[in-house]
């Protein structure tokens, strides 16, 4: 039989039938398995009667301190302002394949005199709310009004339009940034003059990203020293521990209370704090 791991918790029974006339030799296998079902050390019942406990303070234990930061405000995008810079005639002949980035404006065309037969070209134009103003265009006919065989396509991300015949397409300004891909395809027979258009594009948007929020585990004070926090159950069940498997703040994060319960404690359980200063300084 194959060597097989069977992840998760068992139990895995091997059993053997035979019945009244052939045997065989019987079979010999190696096993190894994981602990089973993680446990925790039963928690300590308290004292109910015999041992009278010490009450909590109410009021005058301070809460867990969180570090008052003032969050600066997040700035707002901004804008590119440069002025497109003229990049000439640009022609899909002599730069496919290329990208030119904005700000910039310009021309491009397929190349001079008829666009060549069995090709592919494209250029790519990678900047913000590009504006495309074709001035010519003439290539094969659609058959049943779609471009089948020789045609010019536009592609903003997922979305693409060709276009084929000799009718002007219409001007577009493709709003966000980039990248514009303008592409040409051509089969083996009959050529047209091709197409010209101006193009303008603007500088990519500039944004200074949000402050990304940060969690610290709580720290338990020794003496005058911060502690690594661990729960009831002993110096292994620490916050890490916690983290080690998704499953564990659920199961043990509300018990096992040592200053804290896991879920108060430790970031993974949805408790922390916002700063890795943060110690309580009751003694466990």
């Amino acid at each position: 039989p194959p060597t097989t791991t069977f992840s998760g918790v068992g139990p895995v029974v091997i059993s053997l039938h035979s019945d009244a006339y052939v045997q065989g030799a019987g079979f010999k296998l190696n096993f190894a398995c994981d602990a089973g079902p993680e446990t925790q050390p039963p928690q300590t019942p308290e004292p109910t009667t015999a041992t009278p406990l010490t009450p909590e303070p109410t009021t005058a234990t301070p809460p867990t301190p969180v570090p008052t930061t003032t969050t600066p405000p997040t700035p707002q995008p901004t804008v590119a302002t440069q002025e497109p810079v003229s990049s000439g005639a640009l022609t899909l002949r002599e730069h496919t394949g290329e990208t030119f980035t904005g700000p910039l404006s310009g021309t491009l065309s397929d190349g001079y005199g008829e666009y060549p037969s069995n090709t592919d070209l494209e250029v790519t134009l990678q900047g913000s709310n590009c504006r495309l103003q074709w001035t010519s265009f003439d290539f094969e006919a659609a058959k049943d009004g779609e471009c089948v065989w020789d045609w010019v396509m536009v592609t903003v991300g997922i979305s693409s339009v060709k276009y084929c015949g000799d009718a002007l397409p219409p001007t577009t300004t493709f709003s966000g940034v980039g990248p514009v891909v303008i592409s040409l395809h051509s089969d083996a027979y009959v050529q047209g003059a091709g197409f010209e258009l101006n193009f303008e594009c603007g500088g990519a948007e500039v944004e200074t990203p949000e402050p990304v929020a940060t969690c610290a585990d709580l720290r338990t004070a020794v003496g005058f020293a911060a502690s690594t926090w661990y729960d009831a159950g002993g110096e292994q069940y620490t916050c890490a521990w916690y983290e080690a498997r998704a499953t564990r703040c659920s199961e043990f994060g509300s018990g096992y209370r040592r200053v804290f319960t896991a879920s108060e404690a430790c970031c993974v359980c949805g408790g922390g704090a916002a700063s890795s200063d943060a110690v309580d300084l009751r003694q466990p």
